[in-house]
């Protein structure tokens, strides 16, 4: 094989491999979200029925420039608006996570994501 085609092969799998783990982390990413919003709805015995909304609310106003603040919101008939859970991230794993919200953050300083659809 010539020196070209190896190196072409190299950058193809590694290509491959980024994607891949790309991939991973952001289904990962999505399934702690489910597991997250479904256990806080069998705590308070609520069915999935009952949730009328999930939010994602990121805020980098609040937090610092290096850190993100990230709540889950829900809203269902029983209970209203609450706020389930509330954690700071790095913006580096935030880019890792989910590049189009950093990117929305970049440009602002919060973003809310609906993840109704992802949870119900």
């Amino acid at each position: 094989m010539s020196e070209e085609v190896v190196k072409v092969s190299i950058a193809v799998v590694g290509f491959i491999a980024v994607a891949a783990g790309g991939l991973y982390l952001g289904w990962r990413y999505r399934q702690k979200i489910r597991e997250q919003v479904s256990s806080w709805l069998r705590q308070r015995n609520l069915e999935k029925s009952s949730l009328m909304s999930a939010l994602l609310f990121f805020d980098k106003v609040v937090v610092g420039l290096e850190m993100v603040r990230r709540r889950f919101i829900v809203i269902t008939a029983e209970t209203g608006q609450e706020v389930i859970s509330e954690e700071n991230i790095s913006l580096e794993e935030l880019r890792k996570l989910s590049p189009e919200i950093y990117e929305l953050l970049n440009a602002g300083n919060s973003v809310e994501q609906n993840i109704y659809k992802l949870v119900s």
